[in-house]
């Protein structure tokens, strides 16, 4: 998707975000080589330990960080997301290998993968009190490193390998440039991607009904305005974040981009709709292969048979989606053939039974091994 935004405004808002000396520190020279230097010196000591985890020494050319804006176009005067890639920075590597060593340690119980988990979850339970959302206020730009790393310390010390030594005092202050020491195990670089984020919201208290997609969108069940209010001052006195909470409307709550609707005796979910969305996709007179435009079909209705929970909502939604394909040039005949092929796929899987095989072994000899 392309958005076009004047270039003094778009610049504007980007200067304005980078203002904030709490976040950005402005520097008059590249820090790239000295970064290499120390990190390589880092992975020299890390490499020297026996039986440790083997990091690869950093050769090449590199850049910093690069800040970029992505146009929120659902909000109004289109606020800037700030993105900052890190690919082209040295320590890019180290961070994704650190990932992959962290990640295990964190607790992953209540994590959402997708979409579809979230909505199978809606399906199977019932509504016990009233349905709320938190959400982390400017999470990866209010992350503590000192906290992050002791609540990963504990996850790997105290929940995993409770039988290792402690750690040397005043460890995780221990900091040189930007690395710090882990306990006995050496200096390693701070991570920065998902694991830390993750493990910086993994030990709050939880509620009976609760579930987290995408690091800080969650996704609770409270009895009261008081439970709610006391699980979000938990959360935030552990993590040290800030909280924000989305109560539901009528039992209607929007979370992942469907309407949750906790009214009746059961979960009922669809297609949440922003009021800013102008319906438009891929026209059918543009200069484009009949794959595609018939996969922008495909794909929306789609999106409504996996989150429609009812008949009747997914009946609405196929009627807004008639008129949407129409008003893009679209005809009828397009989505009525797609629509029909996907339900039949549907109705198909649903009614088939798979058969079950019960493999029965022999022996080829006579023997007098089995007896009664």
């Amino acid at each position: 998707m392309f958005c076009y935004l004047d270039s003094e405004n778009y610049h504007r808002k980007c200067n304005y975000i980078l203002s904030d000396s709490s976040k950005f520190k402005h520097i008059t020279r590249n820090p790239i080589e000295t970064v290499k230097d120390k990190l390589n010196k880092l992975i020299s000591v890390i490499n020297a330990q026996v039986d440790g985890v083997k990091f690869e020494k950093v050769i090449g050319v590199f850049n910093p960080d690069y800040f970029y804006g992505s146009v929120k176009t659902h909000k109004e005067s289109y606020p800037l997301r700030p993105i900052i890639s890190q690919i082209p920075n040295p320590t890019y590597r180290v961070d994704m290998k650190l990932h992959n060593v962290i990640f295990p340690y964190i607790s992953n119980t209540y994590f959402l993968r997708y979409t579809e988990e979230f909505i199978d979850i809606m399906r199977v339970n019932k509504p016990k009190g009233f349905i709320v959302s938190l959400d982390t206020e400017s999470l990866f730009t209010h992350i503590t490193r000192i906290r992050t790393i002791g609540i990963i310390l504990q996850y790997v010390y105290v929940y995993h390998h409770p039988e290792l030594p402690p750690p040397p005092p005043n460890s995780q202050e221990y900091f040189e440039g930007n690395a710090v020491y882990l306990y006995n195990r050496g200096p390693v670089q701070v991570p920065k991607r998902e694991a830390v984020q993750t493990a910086y919201l993994s030990s709050e208290l939880k509620p009976r009904f609760y579930c987290r997609y995408n690091i800080d969108d969650i996704f609770v069940c409270k009895h009261s305005s008081k439970l709610l209010e006391g699980l979000r001052l938990r959360l935030q006195e552990i993590s040290g974040l800030k909280f924000t909470t989305e109560i539901n409307i009528n039992g209607k709550l929007l979370f992942l981009d469907v309407l949750v609707d906790s009214a009746s005796t059961n979960f009922t979910t669809s297609v949440y709709r922003k009021p800013t969305n102008t319906d438009n996709c891929m026209n059918d007179n543009n200069e484009c292969s009949d794959n595609y435009k018939k996969g922008v079909i495909r794909a929306y209705v789609r999106r409504a048979i996996k989150l429609c929970s009812s008949w009747e909502t997914l009946h609405a939604k196929f009627q807004h989606l008639r008129q949407m394909i129409i008003n893009n040039s679209y005809v009828n005949y397009d989505f009525d053939d797609i629509t029909n092929k996907l339900m039949s796929e549907l109705n198909s899987s649903q009614c088939s039974i798979k058969p079950h095989f019960i493999n029965i072994f022999c022996r080829n000899t006579i023997t007098d091994s089995y007896k009664k």
